[in-house]
C-alpha cells in the first residue's frame, strides 16, 4: 500500500508548481530559506500560525488536502 504524502512533500510540490525558490517563498512568508527545507524535509512541524501564512501565500487552504 503506497504511503500518504507527507506535509513536506505537499508543500514542496506546491511551491515547485508556482515556480518559487524556497529563498523566495520565505522571504513572502517571513521565514528563513532553511526553515521552508526543514519544513520540506518534514524535519519541523510548523506551527498553525505557520502553517496559514503559508497556505495563505500559496492560495490553500492550511487544513486541506494540499498541505495538511
Amino acid at each position: 500500500m503506497p504511503q500518504p504524502e507527507t506535509m513536506g512533500v505537499r508543500l514542496r510540490r506546491q511551491r515547485k508548481s508556482r515556480g518559487l525558490s524556497q529563498m523566495r517563498l520565505a522571504k513572502a512568508v517571513g521565514l528563513s530559506d532553511s526553515y521552508i527545507s526543514f519544513l520540506e524535509s518534514d524535519s519541523r512541524t510548523p506551527a498553525d500560525a505557520t502553517l496559514h501564512r503559508i497556505a495563505a501565500f500559496l492560495g490553500r487552504r492550511p487544513d486541506g488536502p494540499a498541505l495538511r
